[in-house]
């Protein structure tokens, strides 16, 4: 559990962009692969779409980009049509889901969807980019996620069998992003 700062998600190749400079998910993913020549799971479970992430990975069939997160809003890509292109094309899964949306809405996807891609996928490891931000108390975006259901999406992931690195991304109430944190460190030492 990498538990730094700034977020790195929405940083493209060249810019940064919505307080992030720099994709430490994508740093990690190509050190990982030019030690391992490792597929990858890039899991993006912050409430605003990954766009730099997406975009670093787009036409890359090495790294599976899958993305839950509040849409309409920040950045405004995430659609579920953006799915790669050239050798990435179907190496992409967006899961955008309406404001408002909570434990009952989102764990269903982590539940069905994600262990389907892993199937397919079949990854060496997992990397996650932990954005605490789809927190019903996160004052950025309207998910209602509880901390419960939370930490019933890490178990889920740790649930895969596969080496897991998390990295911080978003999350701004202070109070949410430590009790997020806490149960996800729980879930990963379980």
């Amino acid at each position: 559990f990498a538990a730094i700062r700034p977020p790195g998600h929405h940083a493209h190749p060249g810019h940064g962009a919505g307080f992030c400079l720099l994709n430490n998910a994508a740093v990690a993913i190509r050190y990982a692969q030019q030690q391992t020549d490792a597929k990858v799971l890039l899991v993006d479970f912050d409430a605003h779409h990954g766009d730099g992430s997406q975009a670093i990975f787009y036409t890359d069939d090495t790294v599976f980009y899958f993305s839950t997160h509040q849409y309409p809003g920040y950045p405004g890509s995430g659609t579920k049509d953006e799915i790669g292109q050239a050798a990435g094309r179907g190496y992409t899964a967006n899961w955008p889901v309406p404001p408002g949306s909570g434990d009952g809405e989102i764990l269903p996807i982590y539940q069905d969807k994600l262990p389907q891609i892993v199937d397919w996928f079949q990854p060496d490891l997992v990397v996650v980019s932990a954005g605490y931000d789809l927190h019903q108390a996160d004052p950025l975006t309207q998910l209602q996620m509880s901390t419960a259901g939370i930490g019933q999406i890490v178990s889920l992931i740790c649930q895969l069998n596969l080496p897991v690195m998390f990295v911080l991304e978003g999350g701004y109430n202070l109070t949410a992003l430590q009790e997020s944190v806490a149960v996800s460190l729980s879930a990963l030492t379980s």
